[in-house]
């Protein structure tokens, strides 16, 4: 099995998106500082029919600052806090009537200075197949 604790006391919760990816996250956001160990017993786990688990090994990993950005597509802004305190305020684009941001807690796994953003890679494509937008220069992707 796979087992989940911070150093924090915070109970940790498995939650499955699509079948395939498993994430693990506390009710509340991760308490900054804190240390989480994952150990994961997969070692003749089945996880298909047939599909078994050779891994028995354990992570360590330490959480960074308490920093929360809060984005409010209505207005475009984005409120960027650390340790409670709001210390920016930024410009964001989200969605369009046709297609809306959705809302929620999601975490960002990625950041780019600068990257180009395509429809297709998102399910949003023209009847050729094209992506119905295509932006080179995207700056400050997240």
């Amino acid at each position: 099995g796979i087992t989940v604790t911070s150093s924090s006391g915070q109970e940790v919760v498995g939650h499955w998106f699509n079948g395939q990816r498993l994430d693990f996250r506390p009710e509340d956001y991760w308490q900054g500082g804190s240390t989480v160990t994952l150990k994961l017993a997969l070692d003749g786990v089945e996880g298909a029919d047939g599909v078994f688990g050779v891994q028995q090994k354990t992570v360590t990993f330490k959480i960074g600052r308490n920093q929360v950005s809060t984005v409010d597509a209505k207005t475009k802004q984005m409120t960027v806090t650390r340790d409670g305190k709001t210390i920016k305020t930024i410009p964001i684009s989200a969605g369009s009537p046709d297609n809306p941001t959705y809302n929620g807690q999601m975490v960002i796994s990625e950041k780019h200075k600068e990257t180009r953003m395509n429809g297709a890679t998102v399910g949003f494509t023209d009847d050729d197949g094209k992506g119905e937008y295509d932006i080179k220069d995207v700056p400050h992707a997240m």
